[in-house]
């Protein structure tokens, strides 16, 4: 932010990774702002996400039929398609709640009870905190998996 609130400049960096981050992992990181300077600058926000891409060869899930229950038990079920032809052994659905405004509300995710065949929908439900589900405006389900060919 400049000395008078306004926004200086942003940044986006999905495609300057240089490297895998790790769990627990720490690593410096630059971003440069061309014409800028320090000078100018009077504070720094950050909002960092991530995103999870898969890569060519790991399976493709599809999620669908995505659906958000209120009381008693609140919930998002959903259904796992997966879209490759080898099995995947665990698959995790990872959900973000959001209020109206956009602001994250809660984070939680499920495992499917069992693996996932070629082609074959397996459901998955994600609990949600029966107090907040009055505050949930939208939502967001993302899924990753792990398959090993010993255990198939």
């Amino acid at each position: 932010m400049a000395k008078d609130g306004s926004a200086i400049a942003t940044e986006d960096a999905f495609d300057k990774m240089c490297h895998i981050l790790l769990p627990k992992e720490v690593t410096p990181f630059r971003i440069d702002f061309p014409d800028v300077r320090l000078s100018q600058v009077d504070s720094i926000r950050m909002a960092p996400s991530s995103n999870l891409v898969a890569a060519s060869a790991d399976p493709v899930i599809e999620i669908e039929d995505q659906k958000l229950s209120s009381l008693p038990e609140p919930s998002l079920s959903t259904k796992l398609v997966n879209q490759s032809g080898q099995v995947v052994n665990v698959a995790r659905v990872l959900g973000t709640f959001y209020d109206k405004s956009g602001q994250l509300v809660w984070v939680s995710g499920s495992y499917a009870d069992r693996a996932l065949l070629p082609q074959t929908a397996v459901p998955v439900t994600i609990p949600l905190p029966a107090d907040l589900a009055s505050k949930v405006g939208s939502y967001r389900a993302i899924a990753s998996t792990y398959s090993s060919s010993r255990f198939q």
